[in-house]
């Protein structure tokens, strides 16, 4: 067995295993190495770690309607990014609306980001006892979820 082979047991890489604390590591300040267990690793299985993880949060809870509104905006900047890149005058306009959507999109990603530690923040106020490096996103999600449900 390979020491750079990615076995579940050398990754936090499904929702029921990872503890909060690793994916807001992981999820909102991109630090994927969080995401080993032990020592072994490196950034091209920390990052197919992250993709494991991302993979089997999508099968497990879908889309949320902010990340819609995060992939709607980096449309338009890819559109906004072709209409530069085949304008022969390279508009200032065009600039201005590349660095606008740019703006956008870091903000919405630090809110996203943000949301989550929020969301526990106030779960927390309300009484409900969430330990970040023990509970998983997995408790923690279908808590949200439930209480969102009124169940």
């Amino acid at each position: 067995m390979s020491i750079l082979n990615t076995s579940k047991k050398q990754y936090f890489d499904t929702v029921k295993t990872c503890p909060v604390q690793v994916w807001i590591d992981a999820v909102s300040d991109g630090n994927f190495k969080a995401l080993r267990i032990g020592k072994r690793g490196n950034d091209k299985t920390d990052a197919e770690a992250y993709e494991r993880l991302m993979d089997d949060y999508l099968s497990e809870f879908g889309i949320s309607k902010e990340f819609e509104k995060v992939v709607k905006k980096r449309q338009q900047l890819g559109k906004v990014l072709i209409d530069y890149l085949y304008d022969v005058e390279k508009n200032r306009r065009l600039l201005n609306d590349i660095n606008i959507l740019r703006a956008e999109l870091d903000s919405m990603n630090k809110q996203g980001g943000d949301s989550l530690i929020k969301v526990i923040a106030l779960l927390v106020r309300q009484g409900i006892n969430i330990d970040l490096q023990k509970d998983t996103i997995y408790k923690v999600e279908h808590i949200i979820r439930s209480l969102k449900d009124g169940n």
